[in-house]
């Protein structure tokens, strides 16, 4: 019961697996709209950020500036200050020197010989000689401040010109100081604007494709999404739909058509060895075996071997098709002693091999794709004939035109994946109307003695889960088929069921 339930899950979920990946598809473009709305809600944001950055930078470079003025404003005022105390310093000095070239003008005269005149007139009017020193010496007391004060003055220009040059120098370096400023300012703008312009030119251009893309995707629903969802759907049911006309309505139609028969003359019985990994083939004298390069593993040293290209060239591109080409031909010349050689798969562990034995006047139906190599007579080519079927309601049916038939007397070395079964139809089997059913996949040959037809799926269930192909192969009459343990649909599966399934149907169409 938990088996059917793990594959009733394991049918689920291969059918599952396709609308995942269709619906992956779609989820992906949605998502990558979503993930675009997103980005484009996000731009808006970074976009005023960059704004509000660029304005934040814009009004500390006005700041600045308006700094800048303010200082010159102020350096214009205070510079304006210094000359007019400068200007009245000066002109007081030059008053001051006016006053005191004056009294120094006025006491050479004094001193002189007018002052000599002025004294003796003062003595006719009786004026005092001390109070005329007096005056004199007064006089100089007021030169001497005067020149003091112009002393002064001429100090205090100087002090202003040192403090002007004092506020100048200071003012330059505050101008420059603030000049760097100003610059990593405007830089920091420039760099604002710049980032802002990017942001603006992304923003713009994401909008344009998500704007691009809502419409695509709006066209590609109105266009697409019922065929999508019609898809989806079909992908669920129309296999399990296909399968059911075939199974109720295809395969019974078998049932009005006659078996498959053979017609040959040779309808001597064939032996089947034993299935071994490895097989050792004794050479008669006078013997050739074709063999595929791949099975060839030891073989005695004097045999006499070369390169045989076509297995057979009246069917070239069967051969070519199932890997009968550059194969390797090996002789046994020697007239008088047997020689031995080993057949084994040299790459899958799987493979096991059986040698089937074809007496004179016996002949086999055989898959030409299962033949690992073939044992006959030196110069004597092995008969192999082609039988088309194309008039029989059951090949078209079950898409199978051709056989090919090996007669005796010849040994053919099959290989098959875990060996060789071969199923043994007698006299009891015929008299009883005991007819042998077989996995058509695993069908590798069988003697033209049979009739073989095919027969519908014993169960749907089975087919449904791909358990059983649609049809099963029937023999009936006295002979031997030939089957392999696994059949080589089942191992290809591990490669990918389409392909195999694919080429199983292309080789069957041929026979090969």
């Amino acid at each position: 019961m938990f088996g059917i339930f793990t594959q009733i899950f394991k049918w689920l979920f291969s059918k599952a697996a396709l609308l995942i990946t269709i619906w992956a598809v779609v989820l992906v473009a949605v998502a990558l709209y979503l993930w675009s709305q997103k980005y484009l809600e996000k731009l808006p944001a970074e976009l005023a950020e960059k704004e509000a950055i660029l304005e934040r930078v814009r009004r500390e470079a006005g700041q600045l500036d308006e700094r800048m003025a303010a200082l010159k404003t102020e350096l214009d005022q205070q510079i304006a200050l210094l000359d007019e105390k400068r200007k009245a310093l000066q002109d007081n000095l030059k008053m001051r020197q006016a006053e005191f070239q004056n009294w120094q003008a006025q006491l050479e005269r004094m001193r002189g010989v007018g002052a000599k005149a002025v004294t003796i007139w003062d003595k006719l009017r009786g004026v005092d000689k001390d109070q005329y020193k007096e005056e004199i010496r007064n006089m100089e007391i007021r030169i001497a401040a005067n020149q003091k004060r112009q002393t002064d003055l001429r100090q205090q220009v100087s002090s202003a010109d040192a403090e002007q040059k004092a506020l100048e120098e200071a003012t330059g370096a505050r101008e420059a100081e603030l000049e760097r400023e100003r610059q990593v300012k405007h830089g920091e703008l420039a760099l604002a604007e710049s980032e802002h312009s990017e942001v603006k030119v992304r923003s713009d251009r994401w909008e344009s494709r998500v704007n691009r893309g809502q419409d695509l995707l709006v066209a590609a629903y109105e266009r697409m999404g019922k065929p999508l969802i019609i898809i989806s759907l079909s992908v669920i049911f129309l296999p399990i739909l296909a399968k059911i006309a075939l199974f109720y309505f295809w395969a019974p139609m078998l049932s009005l058509g006659r078996p498959v028969i053979i017609r040959s003359p040779a309808q001597a019985p064939v032996r089947v060895s034993e299935t071994e990994v490895a097989q050792e083939v004794v050479l008669e004298p006078e013997e050739t075996a074709t063999i595929q390069h791949r099975f060839y593993q030891a073989s005695d040293e004097d045999l006499s071997k070369r390169t045989k290209f076509v297995f057979n060239w009246h069917y070239p591109f069967s051969c070519l098709a199932c890997g009968l080409f550059l194969l390797t031909r090996v002789s046994n010349r020697n007239a008088e002693a047997k020689r031995r050689l080993t057949l084994s798969s040299q790459s899958e562990a799987e493979i096991e091999m059986a040698v089937v034995e074809v007496p004179q006047g016996g002949s086999i139906i055989c898959r030409p794709s299962f033949v690992a190599a073939l044992i006959h007579r030196s110069g004597e080519e092995p008969q192999i004939r082609s039988h088309w079927r194309f008039f029989s309601l059951h090949a078209w049916i079950t898409l199978q035109f051709r056989y090919f038939e090996f007669r005796g007397p010849v040994r053919l070395v099959l290989w098959a994946y875990r060996g060789i079964r071969a199923e043994r139809l007698t006299l009891e089997n015929v008299t009883q109307g005991n007819e042998r059913r077989t996995n058509q996949l695993a069908t590798i040959g069988f003697t033209p003695s049979l009739s073989y037809r095919s027969r519908r799926s014993e169960t749907f269930i089975s087919y449904l889960r791909d358990q059983n192909p649609l049809f099963d192969d029937l023999f009936s009459g006295q002979g031997v088929f030939l089957c392999q343990q696994i059949s080589r649909a089942e191992h290809h599966r591990q490669a990918g069921n389409f392909w195999a399934k694919m080429w199983n149907g292309l080789t069957k169409i041929v026979g090969i």
